[in-house]
């Protein structure tokens, strides 16, 4: 299932009207919201109504090409995951997209897996992105209050388990650490809790 946030709802740039049908079918059953558009010019007209949090565009397209569009996409929003998609993939294609600010790339014809791998990996830099700002709260907040090293590691461990929705695994994960401290600290922390009411 897709995750919930931003990256959750896809705009999909493709002038071929099979291949948005296929992308919006395969999409919306893993529970992705889908906004479809032919070219360049309909899918930054869409950008600016209710947006999306990630983009998956072809490169040729009639007028505009992908290219242009990931280049005017940036100028608007430098962040916005761009993922291109082409049925030419040559190494160069694939370095030079990538060296434009594509955020991945695809080729044609594409595996359903392979998109959604790449949305995947849009999905897991959006949320180590978010820690390292996360970092920078949490670090912000310990030289206000004069916290000790362990309500730093309580704080930052709190904040990483927010971003993964209580998800203890993918919270160690991300931490690099064993999921049995982040079970451990919540078994010692409610013992500190019932010692304080008593």
């Amino acid at each position: 299932m897709a995750e919930s946030g931003p990256q959750k709802k896809v705009l999909v740039v493709d002038d071929e009207p099979g291949v948005l049908s296929v992308l919006a079918s395969i999409l919306e059953r893993e529970g992705y919201e889908v906004l479809s558009a032919r070219n360049a010019d309909e899918a930054l007209s869409l950008f600016d109504g209710p947006g999306a949090g990630v983009v998956l565009s072809d490169v040729r397209m009639p007028g505009r090409d992908g290219v242009s569009l990931l280049s005017q996409l940036r100028e608007r929003d430098p962040e916005l995951p761009v993922i291109l998609m082409t049925g030419f993939g040559t190494i160069d294609a694939a370095v030079e997209a990538m060296r434009l600010g594509a955020t991945d790339y695809v080729t044609k014809p594409f595996k359903r897996e392979r998109i959604l791998d790449a949305l995947r990996r849009v999905s897991d830099r959006s949320k180590r992105d978010g820690a390292v700002r996360m970092d920078e709260r949490v670090l912000a907040e310990a030289l206000d209050e004069c916290l000790t090293v362990r309500e730093i590691t309580d704080l930052y461990i709190d904040r990483v388990l927010e971003l993964n929705g209580g998800n203890k695994v993918q919270a160690a994960r991300m931490l690099g650490i064993n999921r049995r401290t982040i079970y451990r600290r919540g078994e010692k922390r409610r013992e500190d809790d019932g010692e304080a009411l008593v």
